[in-house]
This record gives C-alpha cells, sequence and structure tokens, in this order.
C-alpha cells in the first residue's frame, strides 16, 4: 500500500471515530426538542386525584422526565398526569425495596456476630 492510500485509510478512520464519539451525545437542540415533547405530552394526559405521602425527605415530591421538572406536595391532595402517578408509585416501590434490603442486610449482620459467640 502505498504512503498516500496508508494516510487516506488512517485519516478516514480517525473522521468515523470522531463522528462516533459525537453520536452519542445528544445535542442542545435534539434536548430542547425532547423536553417540549415530554411537556406536552404529559401535560395533555388524563389527571390523577392523589395524594403523595409524607416520608420525612423534604414536603414537595420532585422528579424529572427528559429534562422537565416537576414539584408536587406531600401530605395533600394533588392532580397530577398519570405518568408522573406510575412514576411516583414506583419511585415508592424502589424506595421500600431499598428499606427491605437494609433491614436485611442488617439482620444478616446481628445473626453472624450471634453465630461468631
Amino acid at each position: 500500500m502505498s504512503a498516500k492510500k496508508e494516510t487516506d485509510t488512517a485519516a478516514a478512520a480517525e473522521n468515523t471515530g470522531a463522528e462516533q464519539a459525537t453520536g452519542q451525545y445528544i445535542s442542545e437542540t435534539e434536548m430542547e426538542l425532547a423536553e417540549k415533547a415530554t411537556k406536552k405530552k404529559i401535560t395533555g394526559e388524563a389527571k390523577m386525584k392523589v395524594v403523595i405521602s409524607p416520608d420525612g425527605n423534604g414536603v414537595n415530591w420532585e422528579g424529572c422526565v427528559n429534562g422537565v421538572w416537576y414539584r408536587f406536595p406531600k401530605g395533600r391532595e394533588v392532580e397530577i398526569p398519570k405518568a408522573l402517578y406510575a412514576l411516583i408509585a414506583s419511585s415508592a416501590t424502589v424506595l421500600a425495596e431499598n428499606d427491605t434490603i437494609a433491614s436485611a442486610y442488617s439482620g444478616a449482620k446481628t445473626a453472624s456476630k450471634k453465630s461468631k459467640k
């Protein structure tokens, strides 16, 4: 292979790598479009009346979907879009699962200390 062909092949490989690297990230414009589309879709959904359980972690539930932030007060009835209800319910489930895992781990540590005696 000639030196020129090797140089052209190497340059093409570098360009392809650069294109792939930049293609992994979303542009500012794409991000703004995703935020607008998310807000439009979620705002247009059917609403549900719920009371978000106060759990000691602040007075509001806060969450973000595709760059759009939502904040709802805990401990009183609020109307929220269905998708956000699903998100809130799943986050409560994850918190409950984490508590279960933590207590199981604590119990395992206590049991291992007893068995060493």
